[in-house]
């Protein structure tokens, strides 16, 4: 008998954006950014979340010039090393998921860089990870719930400068200080899906093209809605003057029309002799 084949269950997926309807923004299906009080904005799950949900690590190119600029500062808590391009990329391997870029619903480019807003746990143990460039669901995450992750290791000093940046620590969390150590059982059992490495660089490259675009596309997007609605104002105005006219006609006809003389309320009914007017 042939084998059976493993469930999809059993699979680590890629997450994909969803494009939002006559704009150049993308959302993410069962996630969203929301504040929460005394915490600043996070990414929560609107419905339950297995373990093995692959979130890609999208943002801004940044060039040279760019990224020296912003490190050291409070805004390289958002940058990225992407790893996996590295061959054959021909721009730096860094990315930018500042939300400053071209926000929609609070997350930077055009809604792209939604796993660069999650937060890290100041004394938990967090649900996520980051592996192969990307925020990858660690636990069962339930509706509602917000999704945390490592930044980096205990043995890289750079980010926690970044942290003091941003006013937060995590050097109290005994997670943190033990995560290369952290077991996940549900994360254990599950292998990446068929061409993960393949569909995730397609994915990373078409976005990352579109997120440096991201600027002329919108100000396109923005004229064509214009034009559309110059074009709706004057289609309405030609429809309001032509009912307008057709109004004036008929008040005009009404009161001009020629009667029957049968019709007229002070015309005699007989007719002959003297009985007809002059």
């Amino acid at each position: 008998m042939p084998k059976k084949k493993k469930k999809s269950a059993n699979k680590i997926i890629l997450l994909y954006p969803t494009p939002v309807t006559g704009t150049c923004y993308y959302t993410w299906p069962k996630l969203e950014v929301k504040e929460f009080p005394g915490q600043g904005y996070g990414v929560y799950a609107t419905e339950r979340l297995s373990a093995g949900i692959a979130v890609p690590i999208l943002g801004k190119v940044l060039t040279k010039f760019e990224l020296d600029t912003k490190l050291g500062t409070a805004q390289a808590s958002h940058i990225w090393e992407i790893r996996s391009l590295k061959p054959g990329w021909p721009y730096t391997t860094y990315i930018d998921g500042n939300p400053r870029y071209k926000p929609y619903k609070r997350v930077g480019s055009g809604g792209l860089a939604i796993a660069m807003m999650v937060n890290e746990p100041s004394r938990t143990k967090p649900n996520c990870i980051f592996k192969r460039d990307c925020l990858i669901t660690a636990d069962t995450i339930k509706a509602g719930e917000q999704l945390t992750a490592f930044y980096d290791n205990p043995r890289d000093p750079n980010y926690e400068a970044t942290r003091r940046l941003k006013n937060y620590s995590i050097a109290k969390n005994r997670y943190y200080k033990a995560q290369d150590d952290l077991k996940y059982r549900q994360l254990d059992k599950r292998d990446f899906e068929y061409n993960f490495a393949k569909k995730r660089d397609d994915l990373m490259r078409m976005f990352s093209a579109h997120i440096m675009a991201l600027p002329y596309l919108c100000q396109a997007l923005a004229i064509k809605r214009k034009q559309s609605r110059k074009k709706q104002k004057i289609e309405k105005a030609r429809w309001e003057w032509a009912v307008k006219m057709a109004q004036n006609m008929n008040e005009w006809a009404r009161a001009n029309a020629a009667r029957e003389e049968g019709s007229c309320p002070l015309m005699p009914k007989t007719y002959g002799g003297n009985n007809r007017p002059n």
